[in-house]
């Protein structure tokens, strides 16, 4: 990958040869190569974006493969989920959803890699890792296809003699390298040729994740890899099973760079300049990182026309947000140096959930209701929503979720098509489903949440204007033609269809409302929509979310009050 205004500077006359160079071996005529000084060769637009364009869509990159995590629940070539994959005879691991998709893999990669697994599971009981694995595809294809499939090489930073000062590193690539060389049955004199690659996709590839951002793989292509970095980008990939998508999340001008995120970019600046550093060996320079801006920094910097989409997609006020944005924005340099260490490893659900009450209780004063974008309580809350899902508590998973949707999201991504936003409202959506279809708990707990919203809620309805909003934004954020967004165009119909029949039952008839008087910005439906969101906004109480963690394994030194969120003198 390249980088965004990093320390490194390479001869611009010789990087403007090789741009020419790797643009005739993949040509797309909304883009160019070019070298951006201090940064090497990047992808520049050669025309106008708009936000959800197409800058670049690859149907298959150059590789990309699941996980071994994966494995059991996804099927091996089109990445899609399936619950019971239908597994090749001749290793016994790789599994699929179809003849058409076991077919196409053998054609691409499992031709390759069928003997190796049969060998691997029955020596080792398990394949090896990913990027050896990577790695051996490629020496592969270079064995028994072309060695003009290492033509990239050559033109891809590789950073190996950084990564080889590290003892440990160096250790751990070679005996990768080693590996993937001993399995794929080629000279050992490309070991080091080996390790040179293995460093360059250890810095090229991007993750290969789901529309909900579950990692899955790893996905490598040379053009995607030419992508630069910023904290601040203005576009942003996404995958539908192989296929690979580069959208627009800003506006893009003609001759203007073409900038991704390699990381979160919602974390602290030391956290992005040690997660940078680590892995693609370079120092950030973007506007975020040189002022050391926060989230809500960032939303107070993005256009009127942006908060205003805010606005009419969350239903409060710019003043709203505004003013919530600069109260936060005060609190940042009390987060800055946040000592916070991740809940992950716990695999007991009180333990982990103890650990998450602790860490609140440790932050609750710095919070005092605000700054809830701010790292690290994003973490923390997704941390408690996801075990609340493991368990099916989805009353309280909801609460969380609307938190997220109204109290952090907007702040961290301030673009209402930003895929993160999408697919949030989708999951808000569905939790707010699944409480309708078991209400006895869950309205009980929503009850508890706010008294006045059990008097003015409409289950139905309220489901049915969120899936309009994200039916009208997943075309920016994933495209039309994806799996996702035929996921919610499903859901939809299935709610419209029971918005209908409750109304012609007698019942309430405020989804027919929104159905009829139509759902774009200004229309009287979207009206009743915004109404229904509006109520739906008190469900993100920021203190019920620290009480929720601490109602499983009670209040610190037994004081009832401990959530009791007291201001700071």
């Amino acid at each position: 990958m390249g980088q965004t205004h990093s320390s490194r500077a390479d001869g611009a006359h010789a990087q403007d040869a090789e741009a020419e160079t790797f643009m005739e071996l993949y040509f797309n005529k909304t883009i160019e190569a070019k070298t951006n000084i201090g940064a090497g060769i990047g992808l520049f637009a050669q025309e106008d974006f708009e936000p959800g364009d197409v800058i670049i869509q690859l149907q298959n990159p150059f590789l990309c493969i699941l996980q071994q995590s994966a494995f059991a629940d996804h099927c091996f070539y089109c990445f899609q989920p399936v619950s019971r994959p239908s597994k090749c005879t001749g290793c016994n691991v790789a599994g699929y959803c179809g003849k058409s998709c076991q077919v196409a893999s053998w054609q691409t990669d499992h031709k390759h890699e069928c003997k190796l697994f049969r060998a691997c599971m029955e020596q080792h009981g398990e394949v090896v890792p990913t990027p050896t694995r990577a790695l051996m595809l490629i020496l592969l294809k270079i064995k028994n296809e072309s060695k003009d499939e290492l033509v990239w090489s050559e033109k891809l930073t590789s950073h190996c003699s950084a990564f080889m000062q590290d003892r440990e590193n160096m250790e751990s690539f070679r005996l990768q390298a080693r590996m993937a060389v001993h399995l794929a049955k080629v000279p050992a004199a490309l070991l080091d040729m080996s390790i040179e690659i293995f460093c360059q996709l250890k810095i090229n590839a991007f993750r290969l994740n789901t529309a909900d951002d579950t990692p899955i793989g790893l996905c490598f292509d040379p053009l995607l890899a030419r992508m630069n970095h910023s904290c601040w980008p203005n576009a942003f990939l996404s995958f539908d099973g192989r296929a690979t998508t580069v959208r627009a999340l800003h506006p893009i001008k003609a001759s203007r760079e073409i900038l991704v995120s390699y990381i979160d970019p919602t974390v602290p600046r030391t956290n992005r300049e040690s997660r940078l550093q680590s892995r693609y060996k370079f120092t950030c320079s973007c506007p975020k990182c040189i002022k050391d801006m926060s989230v809500y920094d960032i939303f107070l910097e993005s256009s009127e026309d942006l908060i205003r989409a805010n606005e009419d997609a969350l239903a409060q006020s710019t003043t709203q947000l505004v003013d919530s944005a600069k109260e936060s924005a005060s609190c940042w340099e009390n987060l800055k140096d946040v000592n916070y260490n991740t809940l992950v490893g716990y695999s007991d659900l009180k333990l982990r959930r103890l650990g998450i009450a602790n860490q609140l209780r440790g932050l609750k004063q710095t919070l005092y209701g605000h700054s809830m974008a701010n790292y690290p309580y994003p973490d923390i809350m997704h941390t408690l929503y996801d075990d609340y899902l493991e368990q099916k508590e989805y009353a309280a998973a909801t609460v969380i979720r609307a938190t997220l949707v109204y109290a952090v999201e907007p702040f961290q991504f301030p673009e209402p098509w930003h895929p993160v936003r999408v697919t949030s409202l989708f999951a808000l959506a569905k939790l707010l489903h699944l409480t309708y279809e078991e209400p006895a708990y869950a309205l009980g707990l929503l009850a508890s949440v706010s008294p006045n919203f059990l008097e003015c809620y409409r289950p139905l309805p309220t489901i049915l204007s969120l899936l309009l909003l994200v039916n009208e934004n997943v075309g920016k954020s994933h495209g039309l033609d994806t799996h996702f967004a035929t996921e919610v165009r499903d859901k939809l119909s299935e709610t419209e269809r029971a918005v209908r029949l409750l109304a012609h039952n007698g019942g309430d008839s405020t989804g027919i409302a929104i159905l009829d008087r139509g759902f774009a910005p200004g229309t009287p439906g979207r009206k009743t929509a915004k109404d229904l969101w509006k109520l739906l906004a008190l469900l993100a109480n920021p203190r019920r979310v620290l009480m929720l963690a601490d109602e499983c394994v009670g209040p610190a030194s037994g004081n009832k009050d401990s959530w009791e969120l007291i201001p700071p003198s």
